[in-house]
């Protein structure tokens, strides 16, 4: 096994950038129209998002290995590079033979998107486009209590074939101080409650025993 790790430092839209969005958006009246809106130089606003720059990196970087000679590539990631991961698979199942998703969320937190709606067309097209594959092989790590995503939010995952989801609600970890449950995976490094219960129930190890 070969692992190859990613930078995560992809940005997007700034803060006022989002604020300048979402005016031309209420001038229109219609937020859904969000995902064809161009912005001022042509581009559409939503090619300009930090999640399809993250899409586009790593489907590059897929390509890359492929022609290095490399078989049997499995992404797996946190947050939005877990939703990335389950994008890809279910787009690319020629390319990607599987995935380890982990806390996917790639649209701000429930809350946020109720206050700032473009985020939520975002988000639901994001899962709406999931929704329409009939299988997508992945292995998907939810925390009920997770801000971003939780079991009912991600609920339509549980209707697509190949896709196993485990919910480690109950894992008995507290996130680091300053941290939530959303970082409760990765956060702390050293000595990581969520790693330790991975490794003792083995659903990574499992999950790639039968994928190949």
């Amino acid at each position: 096994i070969k692992i190859y790790r990613m930078c995560t430092g992809v940005r997007g839209l700034k803060e006022y950038d989002w604020e300048r969005v979402h005016d031309l958006w209420r001038q229109e009246g219609n937020v859904n129209g969000f995902i064809e809106m161009s912005d001022f130089d042509g581009i559409k606003i939503y090619d300009k998002l930090k999640q399809m720059s993250k899409k586009k990196i790593t489907l590059d970087k897929v390509n890359e290995l492929i022609e290095k000679g490399f078989t049997n590539i499995v992404l797996t990631g946190h947050s939005c590079g877990a939703m990335v991961s389950l994008h890809l698979t279910g787009s690319y199942s020629d390319k990607v033979k599987g995935s380890i998703a982990i806390n996917p969320a790639c649209g701000g937190t429930i809350k946020y998107r109720k206050e700032w709606p473009a985020w939520g067309v975002v988000r639901d097209h994001w899962a709406n486009i999931l929704a329409q594959k009939s299988e997508i092989n992945s292995l998907v790590f939810i925390h009920n209590e997770d801000q971003y995503e939780n079991i009912q939010t991600l609920s339509f995952l549980t209707k697509i074939n190949k896709v196993q989801i485990v919910d480690f609600t109950d894992i008995n970890c507290e996130p680091a101080f300053g941290a939530n449950h959303h970082d409760l995976a990765v956060y702390p490094k050293e000595d990581n409650c969520f790693a330790k219960w991975e490794v003792k129930n083995n659903y990574i190890i499992s999950y790639l025993e039968r994928l190949f």
